[in-house]
């Protein structure tokens, strides 16, 4: 780690003076009082806050504020304001010694200011602290900003004094230490009572955001976060709105919402029907300036409102849409998903700012800081100018899952620009606590939707003039790489079948049927009637799955990886997949994993029940250990789950895994003859699926 001294960090303010104008502290700091977060605020050692969320520093320690909630990184605010003159502003009771500090993407850190405050007679138990600096927005420099705070012991800064022959000061010191009684000894702990990152000469603008939330029977959590919303909006922007769209129909309005909420009721037509329904009615409201989805099961604190509110007073390009991260509920210091980068014309190729990774750890922190191109933020946190809106259209109306994805895919190749911001986060529950389930059929219909629109937009736009000329060269190459995504369906439903999740197996395919009727199927059926065929069909083909509080009497819990001949090699998780027995093993997985197509007798004979052999049963400590190469063959399986306290066991089905085998491999090869004629078809309806008038007359078809 290299450190560039305080003195030259502080040359350019010496040679150039910060011009400083109105104040604006648009990044307030919250410290939450949970023991579980402080990572996310501070470096260790930790230090206490009290129940009002002030930090407790006791004397002579040093506590170090460089975390996910606590630092400011510039590259998201320098793209929302460029070279931006910024201040540190601190409201701190004792005596202390405050430092600013600059890491850039190198690693270099600057000590860019400190200084020292002590307590004197008869003046006032705590002050304001500010600390200007400025951003300079090149590569080189880009990084983030940090403080520290260290509580000073009065006599012994005093004894510094003499050692340093600072006499002056010193009698300064002593004739304050005599000055003092007993009851204003300062030798006490530091309070660190509030902290923000401001702006200076800001040019605001007025702003009236609309907070869409789309619910379904989650009324408890959707009322706190209604509670936090509305402490967070109303001081600061009266005009605001909340509109919750209602998808079961069960949402009571409570006496204690302000005429701000409003309650829109519908049927079931899923996560996007719901966000597009919200979206819609903030659009026709005509008197909101900007629009922000939230999940109804994230936990979102109020500071992280106000943050977003503030960049959005802040950013003066309606092209600009700002997200957050999401973070793990049960692990409150993980990253479940900061973004990504998805490749339009790729088949589920996304490529993630960050994977799920502790933000506690520096590299992570540092990580954050690289320039990373993203075009998805999740809905359960992010917005934008309602001129975007119109700009780039309304969602898809592909009921749940993707719609986000397809929403900051198709936006980012039209002009616009997708911002996850450090700092700017809710907690929600992660993709690994969320068997994919029904969800399957909606992943692999909605994502085939998507890829045969984007692809032909990409194509469109990477040409230019030359696309209409080479019409005939570009439909050939669309043709050949939709058809090259079948052998990622076969793995896709190879995923599903061998962990014995034959209803996602079956879903796969009926997607795949479902996609090739063309946009019909969004604009003529039923989203409420498709969804209730949907479950219908997963229930069948999940007989095989159950849920016990403890595992069947005679069961013989089984490591993964383990078998009653050999050890398979990747347990220690080394050379994994690479050596001769490693890869034999997989053939022999792939050829006799629900591969035996000779259906046999379910029920097992009286002797085979008393087997040992046919008593193992693979286990897995938690959802997010399973991997279906640590299952043998034939071998029933299941996880614990710490929810439910329970186990949910899957049992291998030869003949459920034939029905679905047998339904796709007709599926696949319909899609191969009729994909050529049914890719530009989903193309040529794309910007009406998304556009206003198709929404307005479809919402009507929502209501109960």
């Amino acid at each position: 780690m290299n450190f560039v001294s305080a003195e030259a960090a502080q040359q350019h303010s010496a040679d150039e003076a910060i011009s400083v104008g109105k104040p604006f502290p648009f990044f307030p700091i919250n410290f939450r009082p949970d023991q579980r977060s402080k990572p996310l605020y501070m470096v260790k050692p930790f230090t206490d806050m009290d129940d009002h969320g002030n930090v407790i520093i006791e004397r002579g320690q040093v506590v170090t504020f460089d975390g996910f909630m606590t630092a400011l990184y510039e590259r998201e605010i320098n793209h929302i304001v460029p070279n931006a003159k910024l201040y540190l502003e601190l409201e701190i009771a004792g005596n202390f010694r405050v430092g600013l500090y600059h890491r850039s993407q190198a690693g270099q850190v600057t000590e860019f200011a400190t200084q020292k405050f002590l307590v004197e007679k008869g003046g006032p138990d705590s002050r304001t602290v500010r600390l200007d600096f400025d951003i300079i927005g090149a590569e080189a420099r880009i990084g983030r900003w940090y403080f520290s705070i260290e509580a000073l012991d009065f006599y012994s800064t005093a004894q510094s004094a003499v050692t340093n022959g600072e006499a002056l000061q010193h009698q300064m010191y002593r004739m304050a230490w005599n000055a003092m009684d007993g009851a204003a000894n300062p030798l006490r702990d530091v309070i660190l009572k509030r902290a923000c990152w401001g702006i200076y000469d800001a040019a605001l603008q007025e702003i009236r955001p609309c907070f869409v939330i789309c619910t379904f029977k989650r009324e408890e959590q959707l009322a706190a976060n209604i509670d936090r919303l509305v402490s967070a909006l109303a001081p600061h922007c009266p005009g605001y709105g909340i509109v919750v769209v209602d998808n079961a129909g069960t949402v009571q309005n409570r006496p204690e919402w302000p005429d701000n909420v409003r309650l829109i009721a519908q049927r079931n037509v899923g996560g996007a029907g719901g966000f597009g329904r919200g979206i819609f009615e903030a659009l026709e409201g005509g008197t909101y300036t900007h629009i922000v989805m939230l999940d109804d099961d994230a936990d979102v604190e109020p500071t992280a409102i106000t943050r977003l509110i503030n960049l959005f007073r802040l950013s003066r390009d309606p092209d600009v849409f700002i997200g957050g991260a999401q973070l793990d509920v049960y692990n409150p210091v993980l990253l479940a998903d900061g973004g990504a980068h998805w490749v339009p014309d790729r088949f589920e190729r996304p490529f993630a700012r960050l994977p799920p990774t502790d933000l506690g750890e520096l590299e992570a922190k540092d990580a954050l800081m690289r320039n990373h191109n993203l075009n998805f933020n999740g809905w359960w946190l992010f917005g934008g100018h309602v001129d975007g809106f119109r700009k780039f259209g309304m969602p898809l109306p592909c009921f749940v899952h993707l719609d986000d994805v397809d929403y900051g895919v198709r936006l980012s190749m039209r002009g616009g620009q997708v911002l996850s911001v450090p700092g700017i986060a809710v907690w929600h529950e992660p993709y690994y606590a969320k068997p994919e389930g029904w969800f399957a059929y909606y992943n692999i219909r909605n994502e085939l939707i998507r890829l045969s629109c984007h692809t032909e937009i990409l194509y469109a736009l990477l040409l230019g003039d030359d696309f209409a000329t080479r019409q005939a060269a570009v439909e050939k190459r669309i043709r050949s790489q939709m058809r090259r995504v079948t052998r990622l369906l076969l793995r896709r439903f190879r995923g599903f079948s061998d962990i014995y999740h034959y209803g996602s197996a079956m879903l796969l395919a009926i997607a795949i049927e479902d996609f090739l009727k063309g946009p019909d199927i969004l604009e003529r059926t039923d989203a409420a009637d498709l969804h209730a065929r949907v479950m219908k069909v997963y229930k069948e083909f999940s007989v095989n799955h159950t849920f016990s509080t403890r595992l069947p009497v005679g069961v013989i819990p089984t490591p993964p990886g383990t078998s009653d001949k050999f050890i398979v090699p990747w347990v220690s998780g080394t050379n994994r997949g690479r050596s001769l027995l490693t890869r034999a093993y997989n053939l022999y997985q792939q050829a006799s994993h629900n591969g035996n197509i000779t259906l046999r007798a379910k029920r097992p004979s009286p002797m085979q029940i008393l087997s040992a052999r046919k008593r193992q049963m693979t286990v897995f400590n938690s959802r997010n250990d399973i991997n279906w190469r640590d299952i043998r063959a034939g071998r029933d399986w299941a996880y614990y789950d710490p929810q439910k306290i329970g186990y949910h066991i899957f049992s291998n089905d030869p003949s459920l895994y034939h029905q679905a085998r047998t339904r796709l491999a007709r599926a696949l090869r319909q899609f191969q003859k009729e994909i050529v004629v049914v890719q530009p078809q989903w193309a040529a309806r794309y910007d009406t699926l998304t556009s206003e008038p198709f929404w307005r007359e479809l919402v009507r078809t929502f209501d109960i």
